[in-house]
């Protein structure tokens, strides 16, 4: 496996992420925790513009002709899933019980050596943002690609663990998180786990609604070209939604700026396809070009 890798998938219902390790920590955090961190999202979304009317629903008559079943949809308010916000930057939204979800991605290495890699999650919500504290628990297989030598699949686990709330009046979640708190390692220990602090706005614009979050974070958040990873360092992200199945992202994390687009191809199919350039400006130290991404993921309630 390469020093850097990331992972980028769909996380139904609401996110989408590109994950990217520093240069000084376990290339396979970056797959477990950046594929967990993108499904981990799947359920708040949907249940935020039920819960509280958040204009993120479009205003006008939603009753698309479901006999039809048309690929495209007319309003927010038809789909059962929408593109993500984010690619890199955790989310202040959480999800929670009655939410299961699981994610997979793919991307090239952004070095002259090339190769693919990518990561798989799966997990839970638990708790209820909406009342008091929900969140959620992940588990993320790292090094999935077979031709890889020494990274056979399932050698490498992590297990990472968010909570957070969501304040319906002002469209406003936060959350802190951990990640890989807990695994394995063909080597033995997975070293230490990394800790953020995020917050997410949306901005109910009619019919192209934003949605922006910003945090702080140290681990696999530190600017990738710092090799103490215990110093804290900030990530942002946002998001336009371009149609109710299109989303466009710009992020920032670890120093690295990241862009792509969400689409959920078909609105009533909870099913989201990222595609991503990550390390836009050649960041990462021995990296002479953006990788490309691409990832899928589902999650379903209960």
């Amino acid at each position: 496996m390469k020093k850097v890798v990331i992972s980028l998938c769909g996380s139904i219902l609401v996110s989408s992420i590109i994950f990217a390790t520093p240069v000084s920590t376990f290339p396979e955090a970056a797959i477990a925790a950046g594929t967990g961190n993108m499904a981990q999202q799947a359920a708040l979304l949907p249940t935020a513009r039920i819960e509280s009317g958040s204009s993120f629903v479009s205003a006008g008559d939603s009753s698309v002709a479901k006999s039809s079943r048309p690929l495209f949809a007319q309003y927010f308010s038809d789909m059962s899933a929408l593109p993500g916000f984010s690619l890199g930057a955790p989310s202040g939204m959480v999800p929670g019980w009655g939410t299961v979800f699981y994610g997979a991605s793919m991307a090239t290495s952004s070095s002259t050596n090339g190769g693919l890699d990518g990561g798989i999650s799966l997990g839970m919500g638990y708790g209820n943002p909406f009342d008091l504290l929900g969140g959620s628990i992940t588990l993320g297989l790292a090094s999935v690609n077979p031709d890889e030598i020494g990274n056979e699949f399932g050698n490498a686990g992590y297990y990472s663990i968010n909570t957070g709330h969501f304040f319906v009046d002002q469209q406003i979640g936060v959350s802190i998180g951990m990640n890989n708190f807990a695994g394995w390692l063909p080597t033995g220990a997975v070293g230490a786990p990394s800790y953020s602090v995020a917050a997410t706005k949306i901005f109910g614009v009619p019919f192209h609604p934003i949605i922006a979050s910003f945090g702080i974070g140290n681990g696999n958040y530190t600017d990738v070209r710092n090799s103490n990873t215990a110093e804290p360092y900030p990530f942002a992200s946002g998001a336009i939604y371009i149609t109710p199945q299109i989303s466009y992202i710009i992020d920032y994390t670890s120093g690295i700026t990241t862009t792509g687009f969400s689409i959920v191809p078909v609105y009533w199919v909870p099913v989201i396809l990222n595609v991503g350039l990550y390390d836009l400006f050649n960041y990462i130290p021995n990296h002479t070009r953006p990788s490309i991404s691409t990832g899928l993921s589902s999650a379903f309630t209960f």
